[in-house]
Formats: structure tokens, sequence, C-alpha cells
């Protein structure tokens, strides 16, 4: 196999191997639902997140994780090719 071929499989093996492996964590075992649930998170703590100034990162910038998706595949991309 060539060495690009190789590195495309990989690509895809490891992306949607990390990809069950959260949807295995999160949705399956319901963690999600625990750490989503406001009757489970003190109003102390939700106040900080959504309330108290100067905002979190998260609330500021809905599109945070997924900007971090992409440096984290870029970086990985980067490491496999060079």
């Amino acid at each position: 196999m060539s060495k690009v071929l190789r590195i495309f499989t990989l690509l895809l093996i490891c992306g949607l191997l990390w990809y069950l492996s959260f949807y295995v964590f999160f949705i399956l075992s319901n963690a999600q639902n625990i750490h989503g649930n406001s009757n489970y998170l003190s109003s102390k703590f939700l106040k900080v997140f959504t309330e108290v100034e100067p905002l979190s990162w998260m609330m500021q910038d809905g599109l945070l994780i997924y900007k971090g998706f992409c440096l984290i595949g870029t970086l990985s991309l980067l490491a496999l090719l060079f």
C-alpha cells in the first residue's frame, strides 16, 4: 500500500474509533444526561456559566468545540504526514 493510502485509512479508522468512544461514553452510559441535567447542578454553578461576567468562553463562542476539533484534527494530520 502506498503511504498516502495508509495515512488516509488510518485517519478514517482513528476518527471512527474516536467518534464511537465518545458515543459510548456520553450517550450510551447516560453521562450526558447527568451532566446536562440542571436538577443535579447547583444554582450557584449555573449562574457562573450563564450570568456572572465575564461569561465563560463557551457562552461567548458557541463554535469553540468545533474549532478545537478542527485544530486537533489538523495537528494530528500534520503529525501523521511529517
